[in-house]
């Protein structure tokens, strides 16, 4: 039958109408029209561009195909469609009632409509509805056909549910799968490149073990949604979401620049890889197992829990977001963190093999946060945070420049191996612990705390860096290294370990508590390194380097050393109260050391050399070695004790105390060179050596008493002094040629085996001067023709061997002038005494050139030698008694001013006055002498008493003889 316009263009009945031809036509506007049923039956129908319609049931029943392009087949009831195949294109298939279209083959509805009021069921080895194809239902919808192409803008749509089976189905380009209410698919793989498959209820997806292309497009349901049997699933750009829990559940997801969404739980199970490059996976609460994960750029997010496991790499750099307002644990053999985030809410676990949180990546919870790696590096901005307590478990950890920070409690343990925190930062508000720490490497970085903590190891090196407690710090180390850096405990500071290179600026502190650093090898604190605590300082160490270095304390200070300690060049050791210390040996040449109270030193040596030591309180020093002071200072505001050394050299250096002192030495005190040893108390020096004091030496009592215990002074041009009595005992000589032994207050006493003071200054100033000499004492001519003075209130003097003031100048100024001696020779040299001079001894020469000069208020002269007087003077102001072996007073003079008393001289020899002058006042005169020559001479007595002279020596003597 052919309907086709121009042939019979139309066919009505008014009755149902039946149609049973083999191939019918109705092209063109062609019409096959009942207003009851329709029911055609046949191998073909080609409608294109014509109608068929029926007002009751329509049904088509043809065993070949059926072509519909641009026509309509139309039924107001139910319309029932079986043929070979059928093509819909831009052609319209539509009922009022229930829709069931069935091929055997193909369907193709390209721009066509498939639509229904009632449920459409629709059954084809192949269905083709691209091209804005249209299949609707508002009942159930159920497609079953091959493969499935709904691409370019087609559009499937059910107001009740769908059901889809089908082989590959293709819903890319705008296409369009949705339901009203449940939608189930079964496809053998999704393409849905820009497409959506959607419910407004729940929807369930069958791969069949396929891949699920969603590339820019959206699968979405509100309820419940399923993905079964998925083997790969494309996500690119598209979305996959659900307002309830929903399964992942694939080989492999891509959901590059995609999302993955849901209001519930969103499990995630990837056998293989999970791409989630600025893609998109967030939930109401995650739980991810997969192999790798790439969340570069990308965001994985809970508003509850999150849970992710990776077996593989965990890739979250470049922006990428894990996080979970709730509990994050996340699990991985590795983590790219770098310039990521993994942010965790009340909680956060995170374990890996090793992690990458570089170029600042950060790690963080609101909440606690625990962290078990092989190894975490968080250098270059990287950050590892909680504002609860924190807990890291490591095999390594590097911050080359990143941080670990705590608002609360920190927990660290390396496992016994190393933490690198180059120039970066650990830090906690709360309890900062460490354990099982090998090496740091804290090299300008910083690890600090609020509270106290405890950081040990094998190797710190905290070089330019910062240890840091604001309560108190403990630090352990066999090696310990920090320079120019800070290692500091506000309320205390313990260092503990074998050494300690603090040199270039590092510095040790304790703002408020104490510094105790115990090392069993060598302390280097050279280059203004530093050790500085307001409250007390103690240092335990087998050698201490402290050159130019500080060590100060605001109150006492310790200092034990085995070894050297060595305060050298420009070094700096302060203490705000006392200072201990004891060392094998201390170098403080060119340093200082001082205390505001009490400094003790005990050790081997102590080098001062243009140093400082200097305390307000009392000074102690025992010395198994030797004390070198050269140009050095040393002083003490109350007692210096120096209890023991082998040696003393002072040359140029000042041993100075506002108290007493007391020097001990087994050797020889060097005091020369402007040397100085002062007290303004009582002085004593006892040395088993010699005491040099030439050259401007100084050894000074301001106040009191001095002693000089030695085996002999050397004083050429320096100063003994003392305000008080000065006494000055030595075994050997006493060598003070051009210098001053003076006692300005009290007497001064002087034993030696000789004194040698030509030129030189022996005084009492308001006491007796008492000479022990077993040898010579010369007082005469130096050098330079220039005498020396012996000059005393009271003189005592004993020179057992013999006398020598040739040139000099003895004088007592206000008592006796007591002389044993052996021979004394005054030649050009004065005896003076206010009071008695006595002389006792063996031959006595009084001549020379300029008239040697004996004068007091009364004189004795109880010698067994000779009396040289020749051109000398001996003069008394009261009597004059000279016994003698012999007399030459040729051209001498001998008086005795006073009125009363006798002059007595009895001469055993030759009494030769020729030339000579004697003149007596005193009333008496008693002259005996073996044989007297007065020739040119004079002998005048005025006194009124005896002039006792033999006959022969007044006959045979010549001269003038006056009485």
């Amino acid at each position: 039958m052919d309907g086709r316009q121009g042939h019979q263009p139309e066919r009505r009945a008014q009755k149902a109408l039946t149609l049973n031809i083999a191939q019918t036509t109705n092209r063109a506007n062609g019409l096959l029209s009942s207003q009851a049923g329709l029911t055609l039956i046949g191998s073909t129908l080609d409608n294109t561009g014509g109608a068929l319609s029926a007002l009751k049931a329509l049904g088509i029943d043809l065993s070949a195909a059926l072509d519909n392009s641009q026509g309509l087949i139309s039924g107001e009831d139910i319309l029932t469609l079986n043929a070979g195949s059928l093509t819909n294109t831009a052609g319209s298939v539509s009922s009022a009632a229930n829709l069931t279209l069935d091929s055997t083959g193909a369907i193709s509805n390209q721009g066509g409509k498939l639509v229904t009021d009632g449920a459409l069921n629709l059954t084809s080895t192949r269905l083709d509805n691209s091209q804005r194809g249209t299949i609707s239902g508002k009942g159930l919808l159920t497609l079953k056909t091959g493969n499935f192409d709904n691409s370019q803008n087609g559009r499937v749509s059910s107001n009740d549910r769908l059901e889809l089976t089908s082989a590959q189905l293709t819903n890319s380009s705008g296409g369009s799968i949705g339901s009203s209410q449940a939608l189930t698919a079964s496809v053998s793989r999704l393409s849905q490149q820009g497409g959506k498959l959607f419910s407004n209820t729940s929807l369930s997806l069958d791969l069949n073990n396929g891949q699920l292309d969603n590339q820019n497009g959206l699968i979405n349901a509100p309820g419940a949604l399923v993905l079964k049997n998925v083997n790969e699933v494309l996500n690119q750009n598209g979305e996959i979401s659900s307002a309830q829990a929903f399964t992942v559940n694939a080989q492999q997801l891509n959901n590059t620049g995609g999302k993955l969404l849901s209001n519930q739980l969103l499990t995630l199970r990837i056998a293989r890889a999970l791409n989630n490059v600025k893609g998109m996976i967030a939930a109401a609460g995650v739980d991810a197992v997969v192999n790798t994960l790439d969340n570069t750029g990308g965001t994985l997010t809970s508003r509850n829990d999150l849970g992710l496991t990776v077996t593989g790499l965990l890739t979250n750099r470049d922006n990428g977001l894990i996080n979970a307002t709730q509990a994050l644990k996340v699990g991985a053999a590795s983590l790219d963190n770098q310039n990521g985030q993994v942010l965790g809410g009340t909680s956060l676990i995170l374990n890996a093999t090793s992690i990458n949180n570089t170029a600042k990546g950060l790690i963080n919870s609101t909440g606690t946060l625990n962290l078990t790696a092989g190894s975490l590096d968080a250098g270059n901005g990287g950050e590892v945070s909680a504002a609860r307590d924190m807990t890291l478990v490591l095999n390594a950890l590097s911050l080359n420049g990143g941080r670990v920070m705590g608002d609360a409690g920190l927990s660290i343990d390396m496992v016994g191996n190393d933490l690198n925190n180059l120039g970066g930062l650990i830090t906690a508000d709360g309890q900062l612990t460490f354990s099982r720490l090998r090496d740091l490497n804290n090299q300008s970085g910083e690890v600090s705390s609020a509270q106290s903590f405890t950081l040990s190891g094998r190797t710190l090196d905290n070089s330019s860096g910062k240890l840091i407690s604001s309560n108190v710090l403990t630090v352990g180390a066999t090696n310990l290294l920090n320079q120019n850096g800070l290692i500091s405990g506000w309320q205390g500071l313990n260092v503990s370990g074998n050494r300690l290179d603090n040199r270039n600026s590092g510095t040790l502190s304790s703002r408020s508590g104490n510094l105790v650093t115990t090392l069993t090898g060598e302390l280097l604190n050279g280059g203004n390194g530093a050790l500085v605590s307001q409250n007390t300082l103690s240092v335990t160490a087998d050698s201490l380097d402290n050159s130019g270095g500080i060590l100060s304390s605001g109150t006492g200070q310790t200092l034990t050393v085995s070894g050297v300690l060595n305060n050298s060049q420009n070094g700096l050791i302060d203490s705000g109260a006392g200072l201990v210390i004891n060392a094998n040996a201390l170098n403080n040449a060119a340093g200082n050391m001082t205390a505001q109270q009490d400094v003790s030193f005990g050790g081997s040596s102590l080098d001062n050399s243009a140093g400082n030591l200097s305390s307000k309180g009392a000074m102690t020093l025992d010395l198994l070695g030797s004390l070198t002071n050269t140009r050095g200072k040393l002083a003490s505001g109350g007692n210096l004790l120096l209890r023991r050394s082998t040696a003393i050299n002072n040359q140029a250096g000042q041993l100075i105390s506002q108290s007493l002192m007391t020097l001990n030495t087994s050797g020889q005190l060097d005091n020369s060179n402007r040397g100085t040893v002062a007290a303004n108390n009582t002085l004593t020096v006892v040395a088993s050596g010699n005491v040099l004091n030439d050259a401007d030496g100084l050894i000074y009592s301001q106040s009191a008493d001095a002693h000089v215990q030695a085996a002999s002074l050397s004083n050429v041009r320096g100063t003994v002094q003392s305000v008080g009595a000065l006494r000055v005992d030595v075994a050997g000589d006493v060598n003070n040629q051009n210098g001053r032994i003076i006692a300005q207050g009290g007497d001064l006493n002087v034993s030696a085996a000789n004194l040698y003071s030509q030129g030189g200054v022996l005084s009492s100033l308001q006491g007796l001067f008492t000479a022990s000499v077993t040898g010579v004492l010369k007082n005469g001519y130096d050098a330079n023709r220039q005498g020396g003075v012996i000059q005393a209130q009271r003189l005592n003097l004993t020179a057992l061997s013999s006398f020598d003031n040739y040139g000099g100048r003895v004088s007592a100024r206000t008592g006796e002038a007591l002389i044993n001696t052996a021979s004394f020779d005054n030649r050009n040299g004065g005896l003076y005494a206010k009071g008695l001079v006595r002389v006792t001894g063996g031959n006595f020469d009084n001549s020379g050139d300029n008239d040697g000069q004996i004068a007091g208020g009364q004189v004795e002269l109880n010698l067994s030698g000779a009396l040289n007087n020749r051109f000398g003077i001996i003069e008394s102001d009261s009597t004059l008694a000279v016994t003698a072996a012999s007399l030459d007073n040729q051209t001498g003079q001998l008086r005795a001013l006073g009125g009363g008393g006798a002059t007595n001289f009895q001469i055993g020899n030759l009494f030769d006055n020729r030339n000579g002058t004697l003149e007596s006042a005193n009333s008496d005169l008693i002259l005996n002498a073996g044989s007297f020559l007065n020739g040119g001479g004079s002998l005048l007595h005025t006194g009124n008493g005896t002039f006792d002279i033999s006959t022969a020596n007044l006959t045979n003597a010549g001269g003038s003889i006056v009485t």
